[in-house]
């Protein structure tokens, strides 16, 4: 009875790691997954004026975070663009 109890936990751990490496397999490259796209900062708000939209207008990203992109707007000339898919860069 032990035996067959260690075998399917065997299966469930290979079945939910080979979903889990699918479901990520997206971003391995850098691509956007499931809904990252309406999260990552559209172009038009990666500057001063955008920003300035960021604070004052709710509906302009998809979550009102105003803190968060003003963040990753200051961190650009410490950081650098590491990655074309990160905010603001």
């Amino acid at each position: 009875m032990l035996l067959v109890s260690l075998n399917r936990d065997w299966v469930f751990a290979v079945a939910l790691f080979i979903v889990t490496l699918t479901a990520y397999q997206p971003a391995w490259n850098g691509k956007p997954i499931w809904d990252d796209d309406r999260h990552i900062t559209r172009p038009e708000l990666r500057s001063m004026d955008g920003l300035i939209r960021i604070w004052t207008t709710p509906k302009t990203t998809a979550q009102y975070y105003p803190l968060t992109h003003t963040v990753f707007l200051a961190g650009i000339p410490f950081v650098g663009r590491i990655n074309a898919r990160l905010p603001f860069s």
